[in-house]
């Protein structure tokens, strides 16, 4: 309104309330555990904005401030600069946080407490291991962890505490142990594990984790122990108990344990529960009544308090009940009888054992004296074999037995022998003798054995006689003859079996057996296989057809094999003189033209067996082989040069003949003499004979009158020689070359394997080798050579393949031949430079052949290194390089002139031109030396001794780098001691 006029205007007028912003105020305090340095000191930095977000929740546009005061909240004063890394403690503070809102400055106010929380403390174990016993000798044992856990809390509440196998995994909470209670460990004998504690209000954990040792205390390990074995001996020897002493178990146990004695607690008891538990035991082990079967415990027990058990078992065994044996009865074994045989007492062991202890394991013994009365008697040695004493006293015997078991435990019983006597028959009866009369060809006769009883029974006539085909059925007297006065047979024998007669079927029956020969004597085996004699041929030419006969040279082809010395031999002119006993005289002439049979009687003087057979007289035509005047002389042009080519023999078939008629005259060959005389084996194709003796072989040529009966014929040879074609024999080689001079070191001889009587042509790589006709060449080029030989007859030698003559050579030394890398160090190098046409390999000392010229690691000392080619499997000369050393120097020397150390020097540098600087401790230069020097310092300054002390020294070397070849200047400082 204006006051002067009174006018007036009227504005509307708004009115704003805004809207406070929401917050929410925390009920739970921001806890942070004390974890950061220094411990304890109840100090953590807290990120303060970390609760915004549970204050605002979604809302935009909101400042949020953190003040000390509630003053300076409500003012926006003072706000905490760094509120994501606000320190706070050690009590609990509280902050108060501003929230505004940006557009209209609303705010409100709420309140956060920050409190740090302590770490979880325990109460650790006096010992920090755990130890159990191990009872089995693994290392492994079972651990009660959740005892601990307790006096661990020492009566804290709100205590988590798990157990870990990684302190990674204790302070990470991962992997916790399970079965706490009863862990068994995975580490033998030893292992470590974790102790985490959380506080399960405040999240915190222990700041560090708690190491805990398991300890498996190793037990003496009980051994496996053998049983106890006892007889049962006492007055009832059949309830299979008896008293037992235990206690000598104690040596084996401590042998096994290879203890002393009295080390260890050995107690016996009758189960494993009270072994474990170690009561109750048996309190006299020394006499113990055990039964068999019985299982008894040990438990042994170490210094540590650690024990472990084992058992054995008792074992009591009862002596077997015997059956008294039958007697046992033998036949005298060989005449005269003596009253004494050899006795196998063994047969009556089933028969003293019984059916209960056959196959037992028993042990049968037998005494000549009772070894209950004797107790120095010694069984049979072998029962096998026993021949009882001559008679009266030893024929019948009686004998002890005694039967031991496997267990020791022995009875008893008697066993009584006798001998019976053999009958006593001619043992060479005379042979039984027949002629093959009817010559077949099983040569069998029917013979009456009965004929040779009398001289067999040799005036006894009580034993029974039986004849047997075979001595195997003789002596079984099994499979008797059935008809023996008509026993078919041919040369042989048959078995008599003279039994006697004891009229006690009990006793065994005493025999003896007697061969008896049955010999049936053949006809005289005349002429061929079948019997037939040949014809005896005359050949004449132009014959008439008679002729005197010889009939004493045809007795050889009469007999065949046979002796005329142990035959006679008559001629008859036919049956009718043969059985008139008018022998016709041994020269005769045929009556009959050209053919006529007579008769031959051929009588054994030894058998008196007689053939007669007949015998035809020829007188033929004969037939001419006239001598072969060709040469059969050939080089071996055939073929692999084995001597054997091919003929055509037919070539000698017309000198052969002469003017005889093929059409009636035949020409064969043949390899010996005696296919050419029988005209057997011809050569089937004479006109491509091969020769089958290498070098040639001597021909039988045989021409045959066809037209006659005897095939009248007549033989010459022929020669036939095959020359071999020289064959030279040659090998490749070696040349030695020297690489830096090019001079040849070692030629190589070529070979031929043959005589100067041979004619050689040499060839190489550009032809024939002008001048070179001998049997060998020496070779001073690399290059392929060949060569042709000729033998004095012309033969010449098929082509050779060239051989290969290489050019190789010894290594020459680079230099000094090796140079050294990494000197004065540990690990030294020697490398070996060579030069040469070979390959090489290298070695140093005695040491392995090596492909590289590098050697490492090599010792100090002076080395010998030996170069060696493998070019070829003739080598050329190894090559030595004495002296390699590595570079190094002594750590001390004494010049005290006793020959020892009395000078110092570098080694291996020398000639490498390196020079060295003697220095004392304050700088001053005492000497300069050479590694070529003869020894070097001897430890005087201008002639006068230096004081016992260190000196130091300086060298400049050449080193070659590696394998580039490049040679670089080093230097090397280092010190010493003189000595006096």
């Amino acid at each position: 309104t204006n006051n002067a006029t009174g006018c007036f205007t009227v504005v509307p007028l708004k009115l704003i309330v805004n809207a406070l912003p929401t917050a929410v105020q925390p009920t739970e305090p921001l806890r942070l555990c004390d974890v950061t340095a220094p411990l304890k000191d109840g100090i953590e930095i807290f990120d303060l904005t970390s609760v915004i977000p549970s204050i605002i929740g979604a809302q935009q546009g909101i400042n949020v401030t953190f003040h000390h005061s509630y003053a300076a909240a409500q003012s926006n004063t003072g706000a905490i600069a760094a509120p994501n890394a606000y320190p706070s403690g050690p009590a609990v503070e509280t902050v108060f946080v501003r929230v505004t809102v940006e557009a209209t400055g609303c705010y409100r106010i709420v309140l956060q407490d920050l409190k740090v929380e302590p770490l979880p403390e325990i109460l650790r174990p006096t010992q920090d291991a755990l130890t159990v016993c191990d009872t089995d000798g693994n290392g492994i044992g079972e651990f009660n962890l959740e005892a601990l856990v307790d006096a661990m809390k020492n009566g804290e509440p709100n205590l988590e505490v798990t157990f870990h196998h990684t302190p990674e995994d204790a302070q990470n909470g991962d992997n916790p142990i399970g079965n706490t209670t009863a862990y068994i460990n995975t580490d033998p004998y030893l292992e470590f594990i974790y102790v985490r504690v959380v506080n399960t209000v405040t999240g915190c954990v222990n700041s560090e984790v708690y190491q805990l040792r398991l300890i498996v205390e190793p037990a003496v390990q009980a051994p496996a122990l053998g049983a106890l074995s006892l007889c049962d001996e006492d007055a009832n020897n059949q309830d299979l108990k008896t008293f037992f002493n235990l206690s000598q178990q104690d040596a084996v146990i401590y042998t096994a344990l290879n203890a002393a004695p009295g080390s260890l607690t050995i107690h016996y008891f009758i189960d494993e529960a009270s072994a474990r538990a170690g009561a109750p035991r048996i309190t006299t082990p020394g006499h113990y009544p055990g039964t068999d079967a019985q299982v008894i415990w040990v438990r042994v027990e170490g210094a540590n308090g650690c024990f472990s058990v084992t058992s054995f078992v008792l074992k009591v065994n009862r002596p077997l009940l015997l059956t008294t044996p039958t007697m046992l009865t033998l036949c005298n074994e060989v005449l005269p009888n003596d009253g004494q045989a050899v006795f196998d007492l063994t047969v009556k062991n089933n028969e003293i054992l019984g059916p209960l202890g056959v196959g037992k394991g028993y042990v049968v013994a037998y005494y000549e004296s009772n070894p209950k009365t004797n107790p120095l008697a010694s069984p049979i040695a072998d029962p096998t074999a026993y021949t009882n004493p001559a008679p009266p006293a030893g024929n019948p015997k009686t004998l002890y037995v005694v039967v031991t078991s496997k267990e020791g435990c022995r009875s008893y019983t008697t066993l009584t022998i006798k001998v019976l006597p053999l009958p006593m028959p001619d043992t060479t009866p005379d042979d039984l003798v027949m002629c093959n009369e009817d010559n077949s060809a099983d040569g069998k006769e029917a013979f009456d054995l009965t004929k040779a009883e009398a001289d067999i029974r040799n005036n006894d006539n009580q034993s029974v006689i039986t004849y047997h085909s075979t001595q195997a059925d003789a002596e079984a007297g099994t499979n008797k003859i059935a008809v023996p006065t008509a026993y078919l047979s041919a040369t042989g024998s048959v078995w008599v079996r003279m039994e006697a007669n004891t009229n006690n079927p009990a006793d065994p029956k005493c025999y003896q057996v007697v061969e008896l020969k049955l010999i049936v004597n053949p006809l005289p085996a005349i002429g061929d296989a079948n019997g037939n004699v040949a014809p005896y041929a005359i050949c004449e030419p132009n014959t008439n057809g008679f002729a005197e006969f010889d009939l004493n040279s045809h007795i050889e082809k009469i007999l065949g094999t046979n002796s005329a010395a142990d035959y006679d031999i008559e001629f008859y002119f036919d049956q009718a003189a043969l059985d008139a006993g008018t022998a016709l005289p041994r020269l005769y002439t045929n009556v009959v033209a050209n053919s006529q049979t007579i008769l031959v009687l051929v009588t054994n003087k030894a058998t008196g067996c007689s053939i007669t057979k007949p015998l035809q007289l020829l007188v033929e035509e004969s037939a001419i082989a006239n001598p072969v005047t060709l040469t059969f002389n050939e080089c071996d042009t055939e073929g692999a040069n084995d001597g054997k080519i091919t003929w055509d023999l037919t070539q000698a078939d017309p000198q052969v003949l002469g003017g005889q008629n093929p059409a009636d005259y035949k020409v064969s060959y043949y390899t010996s003499l005696a296919d050419a005389e029988a005209g057997v084996n011809a050569i089937p194709v004479p006109a491509a004979y091969l020769n089958a003796v290498p070098g040639g072989e001597t021909i039988w040529v045989r021409v045959t009158n066809t037209a006659t009966i005897s095939k009248c014929h007549d033989i010459t040879t022929i020669e036939l020689i095959v020359e071999l074609l020289p064959e030279p024999k040659i090998q490749g080689g070696t040349i030695c070359v020297d690489k830096i001079t090019d001079e040849v070191l070692r030629t190589y001889e070529i070979t031929t394997g043959l005589d100067a009587s041979h004619l050689f042509v040499w060839s190489d790589d550009k032809g024939v080798i002008p001048g070179e006709t001998g049997p060998s060449l020496i070779v001073s080029k690399p290059g392929k050579y060949s060569v042709v030989a000729t033998s004095a007859t012309g033969c010449v030698s098929a082509a050779v393949t060239p051989v290969e003559v290489i050019q190789s050579g010894p290594a020459s030394k680079v230099g000094v031949g090796y140079y050294v890398s990494n000197a004065f160090s540990d690990v030294q190098t020697i490398t070996v430079e060579v030069e040469g046409y070979g390959v090489y390999q290298y070695k140093l000392d005695e040491g392995p052949w090596q492909d590289s010229p590098v050697f490492t690691d090599v010792s100090r000392g002076e080395h010998k290194v030996t170069v060696r080619d493998v070019k070829t499997a003739n080598p050329c000369d190894d090559l030595v390089i004495e002296g390699a050393s590595v570079i190094d120097y002594p750590n001390f020397f004494t010049p005290n002139g006793d020959g020892f150390h009395d000078t110092w020097n570098i080694v291996g540098l020398q000639g490498s031109g390196a020079v060295i600087y003697i220095f004392d401790r304050y700088g001053k230069l005492m000497k300069q030396i050479s590694p070529d020097e003869n020894g070097g310092w001897d430890g005087t300054f201008n002639g006068n001794p230096v004081p016992a002390t260190d000196y130091w020294f300086t060298v400049t070397y050449p080193e070659t780098v590696g394998s580039t070849g490049v040679t670089v200047n080093k230097e090397f400082k280092a010190h010493f001691s003189l000595k006096r």
